[in-house]
């Protein structure tokens, strides 16, 4: 959270732009829930305009090294939780 929070001042020192910075695991759907839930909070309800989504799964190695459970690990990180948070973040922007 250290670097999200200087992350955050940075941008909105740079933009004018409130950036609220907010952290969970990508991959479980209710704790991305529970983080639009605490964006509303701290936005007094207004929806998101952008949301960006800085999740990865890395590993320093050649891909023919990687073991089927880091090919799971990866593929859920990025493959799996961009579209959690894309389906929560379209729901609230969408639908309210």
């Amino acid at each position: 959270m250290d670097v999200l929070t200087a992350t955050a001042a940075e941008i909105t020192a740079q933009t004018g732009n409130k950036v609220i910075p907010l952290a969970c695991d990508v991959r479980d759907p209710d704790a991305v829930a529970r983080l639009f839930d605490a964006l509303a909070e701290a936005t007094g309800g207004q929806t998101p305009t952008i949301t960006i989504n800085n999740a990865a799964g890395n590993f320093v190695a050649p891909f023919e090294r990687l073991s089927p459970g880091g090919w799971r690990a990866i593929t859920e990180i990025v493959l799996n939780g961009e579209w959690v948070g894309d389906v929560a973040a379209g729901s609230i922007i969408c639908c309210g």
